[in-house]
């Protein structure tokens, strides 16, 4: 799948401006694949499940991302998030502060859409340093869990039985 790349003045935040580079293949951390045991490393840094219906990435990035050490301010940038990936045409998002000890992160999950099809992402945003850290993982497109539950019913797919303790492990126990 290709990423998608958007660009977004986070003015919930005084003086902070971001450009935020969505991944729509994530892979897998080492902690991970070992806490899941048959996770396999299918590229440097990228990890995936035995079926390779699931997969995520932890990534350091260059770009400036503020240390959210209050609610108030999570729930600001989750905002100014939400809005930048609404914009970026992808669907059934939900943003919400992360609380990572003493400070917060951002927990977003959407549906990204693709000429490959649909696919189900759990990300979340963290500040290391100042510097954006993301975890990001996802589901392919034909799995039935990344389905609308409209949709699932009437889908002949594979459950993809990976991505709800995944992206549950995204939201809250990923650093």
């Amino acid at each position: 799948m290709q990423g998608v790349r958007f660009s977004t003045v986070l003015s919930a935040l005084p003086g902070f401006a971001v450009s935020l580079m969505l991944l729509s293949a994530p892979t897998a951390a080492q902690a991970q694949a070992s806490a899941q045991g048959s996770w396999a490393q299918v590229a440097p840094g990228q990890w995936a499940d035995p079926a390779q219906q699931c997969s995520y990435r932890v990534e350091r990035r260059g770009q400036a991302f503020p240390v959210l050490r209050d609610h108030a301010s999570a729930v600001r940038l989750a905002g100014a998030l939400k809005d930048g990936l609404a914009a970026q045409g992808v669907r059934d998002i939900q943003v919400r502060p992360a609380a990572r000890g003493t400070v917060w992160g951002i927990f977003a999950s959407y549906v990204y859409p693709s000429k490959q099809g649909d696919a189900r992402v759990a990300q979340l945003y963290l500040s290391q340093g100042g510097l954006l850290r993301t975890v990001t993982a996802s589901t392919r497109a034909q799995t039935v869990s990344a389905l609308p539950l409209s949709v699932q019913a009437a889908s002949t797919g594979t459950p993809a039985t990976c991505w709800p303790d995944l992206a549950r492990w995204v939201e809250f126990s990923a650093n």
